[in-house]
């Protein structure tokens, strides 16, 4: 009734939000006359008033949003029109307040479109400095191989200043332990390593030893007590005494060293622990295989019946009591959720601590941090060993260097198919060395290093006239090999082999 005939006369601040009251009473008056009469019929034209059953629902609806929108914003929600919308809402009633939307009142409003994003929600953020660090300048940063990380690494490693490594008869991990708890040890110090016990002694020894002493000691590192599990799929082994020792933080340390200094590729990680100590892959889930020999965890996972998953959990429940994981069994669907806690609490809970120092002690000269940045590139240097080298790939890691005289570049020629002949020989096990000894003989590795060579090997030719000789020469700071030019193959081949073998047997003395 009040729909019919009240209109708004007054201004906002007379009488109640526009309506005057005497129009109210008026209207009362008159509407106090009128008489509804309930029709059984139904119309099929339009209606100028809302259906009785839905008035009340409406009006408040439409009136909360004039209320809202007020004048310069309400308007009809189906056809954006305005002026015919707000004049139709007046004729029934609905109070428009002459202001601005209430949205646009409020205190800072729209402030939160002024403030730029300043948080990295990147999968993975590879900041050095968090995700909510910002910046306008910087170096954009490349995917560089794992050779050319570690490379940017050893940058730091100073050439003038040395810390010595007494190797003796009780071992290399003994020796890197010593150096470790020296007082002024600084991992920015050249390496320089001496092994007392040997009788012989060459110019290019510093170098050849350290390549020695890394190969020694990541062998030591890895048969040690500190891993355990199958050749090549080791996971960390729960040590008491390695945890007092902190021994876990020196295996970390000594990993870092050694593949910045030029160490060989480790290859003997687990993907399992791989994934403990970088995340990667993310997508993956540890499972029971990953444990290694876990008779206990098996036998549950392979429970066929509530019965065999009771006698089973029964008999690993000192176990599953100290893991915390021991609970009752009502069905095989309690199967699944308790070998996921055993696996996460044998690989991950209890090796907190022991993961924690690992990973500082990968740290070591920023090498754990590379490594997060991006792990996928990294993980077949630490999970995968390196493949067994073969002919065709030495004689392309090998760059041969030809003289500028066409003569000699002739000579040299047929010198350089010797060279791959004797490969090919290698291979097949047709002469005294192996492609080891002769990799060995040049570069002072017996396998290509994690971080690669660094200068890139190399063959050059010395012809019979000059005073070197007939024999090869290594160049090992250079990972160089120098052959003399020959007339047939089995001169050089004799030649070679004499060489390789004198200095292989110099090594095993």
């Amino acid at each position: 009734l009040m729909s019919s005939g009240v209109y708004q006369r007054g201004d906002e601040d007379e009488g109640i939000y526009g309506f005057l009251v005497e129009d109210i009473k008026r209207e009362i008056r008159r509407s106090s006359r009128l008489v509804i009469l309930q029709r059984t019929l139904s119309h099929s034209n339009k209606f100028s008033t809302i259906l009785s059953q839905h008035s009340a629902v409406m009006f408040y609806l439409l009136g909360h949003q004039a209320y809202s929108a007020a004048l310069f914003f309400f308007r009809c929600t189906i056809c954006n029109n305005k002026d015919k919308f707000q004049q139709e809402m007046l004729r029934m009633g609905i109070h428009i307040p002459e202001r601005d939307a209430s949205w646009e009142l409020e205190e800072n409003a729209y402030g939160e479109l002024l403030q730029v994003y300043q948080r990295c929600d990147a999968l993975k953020c590879i900041s050095h400095k968090g995700r909510k660090y910002s910046t306008q300048e910087g170096s954009s940063l490349q995917r560089n191989t794992p050779g050319e990380i570690l490379h940017t690494l050893a940058s730091q490693i100073s050439k003038h200043q040395f810390m010595s490594v007494v190797v003796r008869k009780d071992g290399v991990f003994k020796a890197a332990l010593e150096l470790l708890r020296q007082a002024d040890f600084d991992p920015h110090h050249s390496l320089k390593v001496t092994f007392p016990d040997d009788e012989e002694q060459t110019n290019d020894m510093n170098n050849g030893n350290l390549q020695r002493f890394l190969r020694l000691l990541i062998q030591d590192l890895q048969n040690s007590v500190l891993f355990e599990g199958p050749e090549n799929k080791k996971n960390l082994a729960l040590n008491s005494q390695a945890v007092q020792e902190d021994f876990y933080f020196d295996a970390g340390c000594i990993i870092a060293l050694s593949l910045i200094h030029g160490g060989p590729p480790l290859g003997f990680f687990s993907e399992a622990l791989y994934k403990c100590l970088f995340n990667f892959p993310r997508d993956s889930h540890l499972t029971v295989e990953d444990m290694g020999e876990s008779l206990c965890a098996a036998k549950i996972r392979d429970a066929q019946s509530v019965k065999d998953l009771k006698k089973a959990v029964s008999s690993a429940s000192d176990y599953l009591e100290v893991a915390g994981c021991l609970r009752q069994i009502n069905s095989l669907s309690d199967k699944q959720p308790l070998v996921k806690d055993i696996v996460n609490f044998h690989l991950v809970t209890r090796m907190q601590l022991p993961l924690k120092r690992f990973r500082d002690g990968l740290n070591t000269l920023g090498l754990f941090e590379h490594i997060q940045m991006f792990p996928e590139i990294f993980s077949d240097l630490f999970c995968y060993p390196p493949a067994k080298i073969s002919a065709h790939t030495m004689a392309n890691l090998f760059f041969v260097q030809f003289s500028d005289n066409e003569e000699k570049k002739k000579k040299e020629i047929i010198t350089e198919g010797f060279w791959r002949q004797y490969l090919h020989d290698c291979e097949e096990g047709r002469c005294a060395t192996s492609l080891e000894d002769i990799l060995i003989f040049a570069t002072s590795k017996d396998i290509v290093p994690a971080m690669g060579f660094n200068p890139n090997p190399s063959v050059s030719f010395v012809h019979s006239l000059s005073s070197v000789g007939t024999v090869p020469e290594r160049q090992p700071c250079y990972n160089k090999i120098v052959l003399p030019v020959a007339t047939t193959y089995e001169i050089f081949k004799k030649h070679l082999e004499y060489a390789v073998c004198q200095y292989t047997l110099m090594q095993t003395i």
